[in-house]
């Protein structure tokens, strides 16, 4: 199967969108060629590490260019299917495709021409998408088609178990908070739960902290100092 993804990361935007669309393509197998703007942090190395192809468009593309150019490289590459995970790109867009388009979404606020839609958010309902997409679209929606990646399927069962036992995987016999804000955090919201932790001093001895940022993450060397601060 080959599949044209059209998906952007930046230091701006974060990683999430790229991440999830190569979630997908590596469990369906797929050969696939991620088309992505030339963002500060577009994360086209890593792409290209995990065996895809990239193809990097000019950065802030007017979206009738984007499409004229995704559709060209999709049918120069004989694509299968186009994958789109993108915000600000809908219907007049992927009517473009010169195959299937399958749309992953979270906002419900715009329409689609797709023939598969995958909205994987807790709350989100089909009703939202009523009048955003045709009668015949395949939707996916809810948090039972969340998109995964091998490595937390690997050791869900172990980590149940250990919650359902109330003891850590590390056997440190402390609590284990990770705190996860996105592969960026552009904002530095880890920065911010860290600083209410500082005023709780105590809090470290009974609870061990981790926390995950991506490497393009602007805010790094300001999370590890607050982490040594914290001392959990």
């Amino acid at each position: 199967m080959r599949i044209v993804v059209r998906a952007d990361a930046s230091r701006v935007l974060g990683v999430g969108h790229v991440m999830r669309c190569l979630t997908l393509v590596e469990a369906l197998d797929a050969k696939a060629w991620f088309i992505c703007s030339q963002a500060d942090g577009h994360i086209g190395d890593l792409i290209a590490a995990r065996g895809h192809q990239v193809h990097l468009l000019a950065d802030a593309m007017p979206a009738a260019e984007d499409a004229a150019h995704t559709a060209a490289l999709a049918a120069q590459y004989k694509a299968s299917l186009v994958l789109v995970d993108h915000y600000k790109l809908n219907a007049t867009w992927e009517r473009e495709m010169p195959c299937p388009v399958m749309v992953i979404d979270d906002l419900a606020d715009r329409p689609h021409a797709c023939a598969v839609l995958l909205d994987q958010n807790l709350g989100r309902d089909l009703a939202d998408y009523a009048g955003l997409v045709a009668p015949e679209c395949v939707c996916l929606i809810g948090p039972r088609y969340a998109l995964l990646r091998p490595e937390f399927q690997a050791v869900r069962a172990q980590s149940l178990q250990a919650r359902a036992q109330k003891t850590p995987l590390d056997g440190s016999g402390r609590a284990h908070v990770l705190i996860t804000m996105g592969g960026t955090d552009a904002p530095n919201a880890t920065g911010w739960v860290l600083e209410a932790l500082h005023q709780m001093p105590e809090i470290c001895e009974t609870v061990r902290i981790s926390v995950v940022l991506g490497p393009t993450a602007p805010h790094q060397q300001a999370v590890r100092s607050a982490l040594e601060t914290l001392d959990c």
